[in-house]
Order: structure tokens, then sequence, then C-alpha cells
């Protein structure tokens, strides 16, 4: 079996989706979700008192200002890496992923 039929019957099964909930209510629930909303919630502030008049902006304009500037600031990037960093260490969700692995190559 090669990994790209591996991969595909994961996702037929939905593993996928069910590590990606797993993995997001982890990073709602712990730490480092709540320093990044806090970090992102002070950006915006910080970006809303130097620019007041961006709260007369419509929704979309306001939205998408806030986006680029977030995106600039380089925050996700460094959360990208810390939860990699943090996924690679965590041995249960490792050996969650080997168990499905190994599911779908006995059931072939």
């Amino acid at each position: 079996m090669q990994p790209e039929d591996i991969v595909s019957q994961l996702k037929r099964k939905g593993v996928f989706d069910d590590f990606r909930k797993q993995l997001l209510c982890d990073f709602q629930t712990h730490d480092i979700g709540h320093q990044f909303i806090n970090v992102i919630q002070g950006h915006v502030e910080s970006i809303v008192e130097n620019d007041p008049s961006l709260l007369e902006k419509d929704r979309a304009t306001f939205h998408m200002l806030l986006m680029d500037s977030i995106e600039k600031s380089g925050y996700y990037k460094t959360l990208e890496k810390d939860l990699t960093a943090k996924v690679k260490q965590d041995t249960n969700f490792q050996a969650s992923v080997q168990e499905k692995i190994d599911q779908v190559i006995q059931n072939q």
C-alpha cells in the first residue's frame, strides 16, 4: 500500500477531520490558545487606538485591514511554529495517528 493510498483512506474515513477537531479543541482550552487570543486582542486594540477611524469603516473593510495587520505581524507564523513543536512532542497524539495508519494497513 502506497502512502497516498493510506492518506486517501484516512480522508474518506474522516480521520483528518477528527484530528483537526481534536487539535482545535486542545488549542482553545489550553494556555497557548488563551495566550494567542490575548495577543490578538491587544494587537487589535492597539490598531484601533492608533487609528480610531477604522471603527467607521464598513465591516468587510475593517476585517480586511485587521487581518492584513495581524498576518504582517508574524503572530500566525510564531503560533504555527509553536503548535507544530507541541504536536511533534505529544506522544499521545503521535500514537493516535500511528494507530489509525496501522488500522488502514491491517484492513488492506
